[in-house]
């Protein structure tokens, strides 16, 4: 299993505008080629649509389910994410419930700052080939740190995102 952290600093934002913008899964492909396509998904009938918040399941802080397809090296990869945002602690949390990595999870935290958010992107991945994860996981991370970026400065614009991945 692979860790994998990186922070950012949004201004021009709050913390719901944070929470909501990032939570927006079907806008990343406009920022990177890697994301070819986000659904997002019916709630399973444990996980309750909250109807508080019309044309979006789950509702503010209810679960949220979406289906990505991502190029990874002339192929696709496909997983099915399960979201909940906490509003009361500004955290978002995610997990793969399937897919093509054995694990996939992870959690934003967002605090505010004076001129801002400061995002934080705690997650841990294990491509499931223990044979070539010492390859292939620092190649993940490289690619996921360029895609966060990309993804992050056009969710919150490019004068105000300064990165750093830990």
């Amino acid at each position: 299993m692979h860790s994998f952290s990186f922070t950012a600093h949004a201004t021009g934002t709050n913390q719901n505008q944070a929470l909501d913008t990032l939570t927006d899964y079907p806008r990343y492909p406009q920022y990177t080629d890697t994301i070819q396509h986000v659904q997002i998904l019916p709630n399973k009938p444990d996980q309750p649509d909250q109807p508080d918040e019309p044309g979006r399941p789950g509702g503010p802080d209810g679960p949220l389910r979406s289906r990505w397809a991502l190029a990874v090296h002339g192929g696709l990869m496909h997983c099915t994410l399960s979201t909940r945002i906490n509003r009361h602690t500004a955290v978002i949390t995610f997990e793969q419930e399937e897919g093509d990595l054995d694990v996939l999870r992870g959690q934003w935290h967002l605090s505010p700052t004076q001129n801002g958010i400061h995002i934080a992107l705690q997650a841990q991945f294990d491509v499931g080939i223990p044979v070539i994860a010492d390859i292939l996981e620092p190649i993940a991370c490289h690619m996921l740190t360029k895609n966060i970026e990309s993804i992050l400065r056009g969710l919150f614009g490019h004068q105000h995102i300064h990165t750093h991945q830990t």
